[in-house]
């Protein structure tokens, strides 16, 4: 996919043929971001709008209802997924194989409703929370505390209050794809940005 102009991209569809994509960048700033820590088999999943609401947050939500979720939510959200961007040399397992055939299977969700869909690189997403290559989950726990205090209990819930496990990798890719989206509209939009048409 290649960018055209500010706020349009070029495709081709099914005969091969170049077809022009209108993105409203400013409409997509404004969307909330499902936010998604992809698993074999459950998914950390939050919902989180670009003020810095969390208005939802599940640490191994079953990646048939992650599916049914990117599906409802499509137009409400851009989907924001984390990834991996490089196996250095090294064999994968087959956990991982599986993992990555389920991000395949979001995208198709997307693209079959007309989602947005944004990768996010894990080490990118760590680096924009910690500013470090090499920070650890604890690591990004411990400074999106930071951010937006203890969870608290459940008489006196903090902000992140029900986030546990995966759900925190899942907000630091919410807050990634947002300060992304900050970065992009209403101007140009990436190639990992893309409407699955």
């Amino acid at each position: 996919m290649k960018q055209k102009t500010n706020n349009e991209l070029t495709t081709k569809n099914e005969s091969g043929k170049n077809e022009s994509i209108e993105l409203e960048t400013r409409k997509l700033y404004d969307l909330g971001v499902l936010a998604i820590d992809p698993g074999t088999n459950t998914s950390g999943v939050v919902t989180y709008r670009k003020d810095g609401t969390i208005s939802g947050a599940c640490p191994d939500m079953l990646n048939a209802d992650v599916l049914e979720f990117v599906q409802s939510l499509a137009h409400e959200f851009v989907i924001a997924v984390e990834t991996m961007e490089n196996t250095y040399g090294r064999s994968i397992d087959m956990q991982t194989i599986l993992t990555l055939e389920f991000i395949g299977e979001i995208k198709e969700r997307c693209r079959a409703h007309n989602g947005f869909m944004v990768r996010c690189p894990r080490s990118k997403v760590t680096h924009a929370i910690c500013r470090s290559y090499k920070a650890k989950d604890k690591d990004v726990r411990a400074e999106l505390i930071s951010r937006f205090g203890e969870p608290g209990t459940k008489k006196n819930p903090g902000v992140t209050y029900g986030i546990s496990s995966h759900a925190w990798s899942a907000l630091a890719v919410a807050i990634y794809a947002v300060e992304q989206l900050a970065i992009w509209a209403p101007g140009n939009l990436p190639e990992s940005l893309s409407r699955l048409a």
